[in-house]
């Protein structure tokens, strides 16, 4: 095992790879293959006939799977199947009705019709925010990544792969769950959901508009310099690269105003 870095409990920091650990445990307490065991306990109680975790997708599912698509060179190009060695974080295939299912099992603690996956106090733990970076910023539950629009708590998952791109929405407290599913990184999720609290649940004019920020000069001075992501090699040979990631932040000039500019330098081979 590599050594601890940071102390559990100190930072928050989402990873595929620790999901894909869950989901062997999955494997080594019930002795069952993860896409199975899911299969049994969660897809077929929620009637979710059209989803699987298997890669390729069987063979009943395989000729509807929709072609993911990238923009390259001002057109989009169709991209082959991409096999994923770390399952459970990223290979389910499902349908926005499937998706349904899962959300309003979700929003009824656990239960969807006569079928239960959750008892309702572990759905409500997975609800709640167990870690914030600062008191007044979104955090994150059990699964799901906090998200503070017009005053309105929803919590979700975003997901992206070679083709694909994914937005799942829950609003636990208006009983509303929102799928969004493209076969290409086209950035509907966050115009969609932008546009549906907007209408739906626009601010309060009434209420205390949040004061904007003025630094002065001597505040700025404090966030410039040079910062890297918590998630880099540290015990490997790749922390030779590691330098590539680092985000330059400098102050720039904008009228009368100071600014905070960063200079990202990011090699082509790192996602």
């Amino acid at each position: 095992m590599p050594p601890i870095v940071w102390q559990p409990g100190r930072f928050y920091s989402y990873s595929n790879h620790a999901i894909a650990l869950l989901g062997y445990l999955v494997e080594q307490i019930s002795g069952r293959p993860y896409q199975d065991y899911i299969n049994a306990n969660i897809l077929q109680p929620l009637d979710m006939q059209r989803s699987s975790f298997a890669q390729p997708p069987p063979p009943d599912l395989a000729d509807d799977l929709a072609v993911g698509y990238q923009y390259h060179k001002g057109n989009y190009k169709a991209v082959p199947y991409l096999y994923l060695n770390i399952a459970p974080a990223a290979s389910l295939s499902a349908t926005a009705t499937d998706m349904a299912h899962f959300m309003i099992a979700h929003l009824q603690q656990g239960r969807y019709q006569n079928q239960r996956i959750l008892e309702a106090d572990t759905a409500k733990l997975m609800h709640q925010t167990h870690f914030k970076s600062h008191p007044k910023l979104p955090g994150t539950s059990y699964g799901f990544r906090e998200r503070l629009v017009n005053n309105i708590r929803a919590i979700g998952h975003l997901g992206s792969l070679r083709g694909y791109s994914s937005s799942l929405t829950l609003m636990p407290d208006q009983n509303i769950g929102i799928f969004i599913a493209s076969n290409s990184f086209s950035g509907i999720h966050s115009k969609f959901l932008t546009q549906f609290f907007d209408y739906y649940f626009p601010v309060d004019q009434n209420s205390t508009p949040v004061q904007s920020l003025d630094p002065s000069q001597v505040e700025l001075e404090r966030f410039t310099g040079t910062y890297r992501d918590m998630e880099y090699p540290r015990h490997t040979l790749a922390k030779l690269a590691g330098s590539f990631k680092h985000i330059h932040i400098k102050k720039g000039d904008e009228g009368n105003r100071t600014t905070l500019n960063s200079m990202v330098a990011r090699p082509a081979y790192f996602g």
